[in-house]
């Protein structure tokens, strides 16, 4: 059964975990037509449980639906060609189309050796999720400065971490926790450099874009900053102490700026402040023990 034939089915089941889109979508890049696979909101499928201190949000699973992954949805795939990217991105791409279409095998022959079984005209996995945020990547690299791409890209990495953990809990026996490391890396990486290019006003990150990390709330920019010390800390360089002392202490002033003026707020909630004061003494131990090794 296709994704078309399926969504009929599911149009008035309340107790259906997700929902097709009621339009087609037209791919950009091969003019593909196809639905959108969404989550559905309410009646006990979402069970929020901790929020960690990547501000990557735990869900417990459902006594209705079982394990729901909310992160497997937002990327939008065409099951064709698969372009990939967040849905204003997929519908207007700001990228020259025939890029994109010259790009089509490589990014099928991306996903050969981690993802092999995908398939995006079925209901989406972790699998397919994975894949959509690895596809997005790919894609970005393609996009004009006013797409802001580097940030998306290192977004993208940072939640296909998170789903790499998830998987290798459910197939410990394959190489994703190893992978959840390389994308936790890449995008500590591409979240340095994404910042690096809005000081240089070459990639202007716009409040209107929903910055999440996760999709359960958006921290703003504050989070971003949050997160680039938390990356940087946790996952960050370690080679080189000279360069690492250097990081770390733009990062502890960073971080020591969230929680120096005012207390929390709508804008800057409790939790934020609260990592980010957790965060600053972890750094502050550490610059001080790398200038003590100088």
């Amino acid at each position: 059964m296709n994704i078309r034939d399926r969504s009929k089915g599911l149009e008035n089941n309340k107790l259906s975990l997700t929902f097709y889109s009621k339009k087609d979508f037209v791919c950009p890049v091969c003019e593909y037509e196809h639905l959108h696979e969404d989550l559905r909101r309410g009646d006990g499928r979402l069970i929020s449980a901790d929020l960690t201190d990547e501000l990557h949000r735990i869900y417990d699973p459902s006594p209705k639906y079982g394990a729901v992954y909310p992160l497997i949805y937002p990327i939008y795939v065409c099951p064709s060609c698969y372009f990939a990217g967040f849905n204003q991105d997929f519908s207007n791409p700001l990228v020259p189309i025939d890029q994109l279409k010259n790009h089509r095998d490589a990014r099928k022959k991306l996903l050969v050796n981690i993802l092999p079984d995908v398939d995006f005209t079925d209901n989406r996995r972790l699998q397919e999720g994975l894949a959509s945020y690895v596809l997005a990547i790919a894609c970005y690299d393609f996009y004009q400065d006013d797409a802001f791409p580097v940030f998306k890209q290192g977004l993208c990495a940072l939640r296909a971490g998170w789903l790499c953990v998830y998987l290798h809990r459910q197939m410990p026996d394959q190489q994703y926790l190893y992978l959840s490391k390389h994308f936790l890396r890449k995008a500590t990486f591409l979240y340095d450099y994404s910042l690096e290019l809005e000081i240089k006003k070459k990639q202007i990150i716009p409040a209107t874009f929903f910055l999440g990390p996760d999709v359960d709330r958006n921290y703003g920019y504050d989070g971003v900053v949050y997160l680039h010390g938390m990356l940087e800390f946790r996952y960050g360089m370690r080679e080189n102490s000279q360069k690492r002392l250097e990081k770390l202490s733009r990062i502890k002033m960073n971080i020591g700026k969230l929680f120096g003026f005012g207390g929390a707020s709508r804008e800057k909630p409790s939790a934020i402040l609260d990592m980010a004061r957790r965060l600053f003494d972890s750094v502050s131990n550490e610059v001080e023990l790398l200038q003590v090794s100088q």
